[in-house]
């Protein structure tokens, strides 16, 4: 069983509603701008008059441990069960060094350092969403 079974799932507005729509196809989509080719954080409204036509455009990494945190203490009963997680900002340099809140999963025991490079991996809430999530990325993968 998934561990986000028991969570609350993400609840698309408007304005990310095709990042997730991209994540339920395992796609990892940010907004670019066609005319001035700037990358931007996917929840942010694009409604800036200085930005031109938006383009949602696949995200091929690297993906880079921008800052980590290792969670000890449930600020809600609902990721107790979790307990510890790390959270971490990932950042995407070929994308303009745009950045996403995401979790790192699968390293219990290893050494996290700013830097590391990830891999993009996929995990399915209780109602089917499916939220991008990352391994540390080693040799092999």
């Amino acid at each position: 069983m998934s561990p986000l079974a028991h969570l609350p799932s993400p609840r698309p507005n408007r304005t990310d509603a095709p990042f997730w729509a991209g994540c339920k196809e395992r796609k990892l989509l940010f907004p670019r701008c066609s005319d001035s080719g700037r990358w931007l954080h996917p929840s942010l409204p694009i409604a800036s008059p200085s930005e031109g036509k938006i383009e949602w455009t696949e995200v091929r990494g690297p993906a880079l441990i921008f800052t980590h945190t290792r969670v000890s203490y449930a600020a809600h009963e609902s990721v107790e069960k979790l307990l510890p997680y790390d959270v971490i900002v990932v950042d995407f340099p070929d994308c303009g060094n745009v950045r996403l809140l995401s979790n790192l999963i699968g390293c219990e025991g290893e050494t996290v350092t700013i830097g590391s490079a990830l891999r993009l991996d996929w995990d399915t809430s209780f109602d089917g969403m499916v939220v991008p999530r990352f391994k540390l990325k080693t040799s092999t993968s």
